[in-house]
């Protein structure tokens, strides 16, 4: 199974080629469509690894459910605050 290349990071094209660099002795990536390039690669994988962006989307995740928990606990105080004021 061949494995497919994750979008350039900067305009998100699919247009990507690999090439043998034989100056730096390794291969890179260039996005054909707005000429951004990796550094040397071994192979796809690594055109698709990308840390920090990983990190970045596993961080927004556990923001995005933090964020659900308290809107969630926030409008249980909000309503246990009129129901309260309601029954003085």
């Amino acid at each position: 199974m061949i494995e497919q290349h994750k979008r350039c990071p900067f305009c998100k094209s699919r247009n990507i080629i690999f090439y043998v660099d034989a100056l730096h002795s390794g291969t890179k990536g260039k996005c054909e469509n707005c000429g951004a390039t990796s550094g040397c690669i071994d192979n796809v994988w690594n055109w698709n690894s990308r840390p920090i962006e990983d990190a970045l989307r596993a961080e927004n995740d556990r923001l995005k459910i933090e964020n659900e928990v308290l809107e969630y606990k926030y409008a249980e105080i909000t309503c246990s605050m009129q129901f309260g004021s309601e029954h003085d």
